[in-house]
């Protein structure tokens, strides 16, 4: 039998289809008039196509980075806000007959912001935790507290260099100082271990007029978090035992889809520590 020469072969057999199909697509291409301008958008469709698929993948791939950046930048916002808060306020005091010398307290302002990703989350217990992605190394501590721009998410309990664990807000042992709009009447906002976006806030005294509708805030009675934080919305609210009114609060924050927070650091808090903590060892007088 004659042997073919390796020209012939199955892999030449191919190279010779190609060049001709090559050939006829270059002739087709360049004599009709349809086939000279339809085909070259045709390929320009494909490409821009192609480019856009590629374009969006290198996007989502850029998400992360995109996020932090805004999550960086907001925390400065939040912090630039807290500030000027600041100055509103003790103004407002000034310019009421308030002392003047409280305006010049405000130059710098006792809270910073530092933003952070939540890695780890947890909502089906009755003692939830949270994990975020900073730690010692990045200056986060224990009992520091940890919040969004929608509410408080908890405090910082226990910290490594790289990251620390957070005592979620839904948690039974937690509870922060929350009042319902500018009445003056706060109280401890706590969940009530039942619906993640449910809490209850307590001992509001009988005479302090509720609606439902009104808006809750962190009072700022708080070394953790700042006073203004909105926190949730009365749903509604009772007497309780014949001495005060308890408020049900849907909460602004979903804790089910916490993605990036601010951890919140009081330069005064250490002080304010040492002060209650001596407090314990004062005395009455004797009269």
């Amino acid at each position: 039998m004659q042997i073919l020469p390796p020209f012939f072969s199955r892999i030449g057999k191919l190279i010779i289809f190609l060049l001709i199909e090559a050939t006829c697509f270059y002739l087709v291409s360049n004599n009709g008039v349809i086939q000279r301008y339809v085909l070259p958008s045709k390929i320009r469709d494909i490409q821009k196509s192609a480019w856009e698929k590629r374009s969006n993948v290198i996007s989502f791939f850029n998400l992360y980075t995109v996020n932090d950046s805004l999550a960086k930048l907001n925390a400065r916002l939040i912090t630039k806000n807290a500030l000027l808060s600041s100055k509103v306020a003790r103004l407002e005091h000034m310019l009421s007959g308030g002392d003047s010398a409280l305006f010049a307290l405000d130059s710098c302002n006792e809270f910073r912001f530092k933003a952070v990703r939540v890695i780890r989350n947890s909502v089906n217990s009755t003692h939830n935790y949270i994990v975020i992605d900073k730690g010692r190394k990045d200056g986060i501590g224990e009992n520091m507290g940890v919040i969004t721009t929608n509410g408080v998410i908890g405090s910082v309990r226990a910290v490594s260099d790289n990251c620390a664990l957070v005592l979620s807000f839904l948690n039974s042992n937690q509870t922060y100082s929350a009042r319902i709009g500018n009445k003056g009447a706060f109280g401890p906002l706590r969940w009530g271990g039942g619906a993640v976006d449910e809490a209850f806030l307590s001992e509001m005294p009988q005479h302090i007029e509720i609606n439902q509708g009104d808006t809750v805030y962190t009072s700022g009675f708080s070394s953790l978090y700042p006073g203004g934080i909105p926190v949730g919305r009365v749903e509604s609210w009772e007497i309780n035992d014949g001495a005060h009114k308890i408020a049900k609060v849907k909460l602004f924050l979903d804790f089910s889809r916490l993605n990036f927070a601010y951890v919140v650091s009081n330069k005064f808090s250490k002080e304010i520590d040492t002060l209650i903590e001596s407090s314990k060892h004062i005395t009455e007088p004797e009269v």
